[in-house]
């Protein structure tokens, strides 16, 4: 289960790095700015590797892990929904 997410943390740091790499070609929608795309994509990172760290703490027993992975797990959820918000 922890592997898992972890994974999942790392295929969305590698989305988050393409996004912020592809960011000077891409068109936004006319009521976002390039700085409100970039701080979604940063703080998708963040979010990321959040998940990244509390999955291998999580899957080694620790008690940082304990209470850091449900954490990160809501985290992406109010990040999704607030991306959701300023896309959808």
């Amino acid at each position: 289960m922890y592997k898992l997410t972890e994974i999942f943390g790392w295929v969305n740091l590698l989305a988050a790095a393409i996004g912020l790499a592809a960011s000077p070609f891409v068109t936004l929608p006319e009521p976002l700015k390039a700085g409100a795309w970039v701080f979604i994509l940063v703080l998708m990172a963040i979010v990321a590797a959040a998940i990244i760290f509390a999955s291998k703490q999580k899957a080694a027993g620790s008690d940082i892990g304990e209470k850091a992975y449900p954490a990160t797990l809501a985290a992406y959820i109010l990040w999704a929904v607030m991306a959701f918000n300023w896309f959808g």
